[in-house]
């Protein structure tokens, strides 16, 4: 951490580092202008060419010299903030201590007072670095419109470049690399924060379907993160296909709080969830999902979800970030999701699907489940969404938890049923056969943006 570090000066640079950068964007915009002149001269113009793509080559220069700068300051204040934490902590304490011998005053440590100055001092430096980072992530969203507009490829595609070398180097160092599973040693489940709802708030009805065979070890714990939830408009069913494990004398026990038990064969997950869904009887304004009898809700998600669709009317199709659980509810990875992409969803899917809720509507729409799927269900589901026009939305929480361990179907099944149903989904999508090596190119730019979005969440910012 750098001794001399000052609040004010660090804002004074971002706000002239900000500065620089409007009028760098200025001059490539009218050298921009002056190239397309140039051009359209022939070869009258050909000497002025030469010289404009000269001055446009020392610009981007400048930027990317001006963006390292930027990264360097953000990385001053992560410092900043784990010395308030630390601080915050022994204030904390300290604070306990002071009531405890609030009767005599001459015991408390003489450095309270001092400390407490400096906690006080610190959180007006924090207030205000975390200020900077938004304003520095609005610039983000901002500079992203630009290089999603630039058709041509011209003169933002400098800046493109300069944004992709940015996620590149994040990627190289995240902690928590994106589609890896067991990502570090396992730890307590740390449970999100999630934002305070609106006191007055009409709760949409959640339809919960959960299909299962064989999951005793971990259906109660899947049962119990839905009930607990405590959401006032909950209809939750189990749908079991027949299980010998003891499943249905679990799911007895919780018979006066579901709205639907079942224990009886099926046809697979896919006839499982149909059936299940079926017997809670969702009407059009209903939000559905189903949740998998190894998986959890993380706590609060429910009424942050109803709360989401009640608020926003526009969109039909929800998602959120990843915890991923060993098979005793301790976390070993997370996935950040990065915004949803389109194109991005042709290639292969990463959607966490237990966090996913969509509006009975559009499922209604498109005709519910196709049950020829087994494994990439939920695939097929978001394709045949975004085909119908519904707005999907990335959510930047941890919805849900997916639990890895030995007789999970994801890990079971991936090389059999799954990959020739995810080779299905992509003729399907692309009408031809799609390469590994262009699977490969999307992957790692969803892995890139993936480590943008972790590295802004460590720094206070949910993108």
């Amino acid at each position: 951490m750098q001794a001399d570090f000052q609040p004010k000066t660090y804002l004074r640079i971002l706000q002239s580092r900000d500065k620089s950068i409007h009028k760098l964007l200025e001059s490539l915009q009218a050298k921009e202008s002056s190239l397309v002149v140039a051009k359209s001269a022939g070869d009258a113009g050909e000497e002025q060419i030469k010289i404009l793509a000269a001055e446009l080559k020392s610009l981007r220069k400048t930027i990317k010299e001006q963006l390292d700068e930027i990264e360097l300051l953000h990385n001053t204040a992560a410092e900043r903030l784990e010395v308030i934490q630390k601080l915050d902590v022994a204030l904390t304490q300290s604070r306990r201590t002071l009531a405890e011998l609030s009767y005599d005053p001459t015991k408390v440590s003489p450095d309270l007072t001092m400390l407490t100055d400096e906690v006080s001092s610190l959180r007006i430096k924090l207030g205000e670095c975390q200020s900077q980072l938004k304003h520095r992530n609005s610039q983000c969203k901002k500079l992203e419109q630009l290089v999603n507009n630039n058709s041509d490829g011209s003169v933002l595609s400098g800046w493109k470049r300069l944004v992709n070398h940015w996620q590149r180097r994040l990627a190289e160092s995240t902690p928590h690399p994106l589609a890896k599973l067991q990502q570090y040693s396992a730890r307590e489940l740390q449970p999100e924060s999630f934002p305070q709802p609106a006191s007055r708030i009409r709760w949409p009805r959640i339809c919960i379907a959960t299909p299962s065979y064989q999951q005793a070890p971990f259906l109660e714990r899947t049962i119990l993160s839905v009930l607990d939830q405590n959401y006032p408009n909950l209809a939750y069913g189990v749908q079991d296909g027949g299980s010998t494990d003891g499943s249905a004398e679990l799911i007895t026990r919780y018979l006066t709080r579901l709205t639907h038990a079942e224990s009886r064969p099926d046809q697979g997950q896919s006839d499982a969830i149909r059936r299940g869904f079926a017997k809670l009887f969702p009407e059009t304004k209903d939000i559905m999902g189903w949740l998998n009898s190894d998986d959890t809700l993380m706590p609060g998600a429910l009424h942050y979800v109803g709360a989401y669709f009640a608020r926003h009317p526009e969109v039909d199709v929800v998602y959120g970030h990843r915890v991923v659980i060993d098979e005793q509810d301790r976390e070993i990875g997370r996935w950040f999701m990065p915004k949803h992409h389109a194109d991005t969803l042709k290639w292969f899917d990463l959607v966490p699907q237990e966090t996913m809720f969509w509006r009975a509507q559009c499922y209604q729409d498109i005709g519910g489940l196709d049950e020829s799927f087994q494994f990439a269900l939920d695939w097929d589901i978001l394709l045949r969404f975004e085909q119908a026009g519904c707005s999907i939305q990335r959510l930047p929480y941890f919805l849900g938890c997916f639990r890895v361990h030995p007789q999970q179907k994801t890990s079971a099944h991936i090389k059999s049923v799954g990959e020739f149903e995810m080779q299905r989904l992509r003729r399907r999508t692309h009408n031809r056969e799609v390469f590994p090596s262009e699977i490969n190119r999307h992957l790692t730019a969803e892995i890139n943006r993936s480590a943008m979005v972790e590295w802004l969440h460590r720094h206070g910012v949910r993108y």
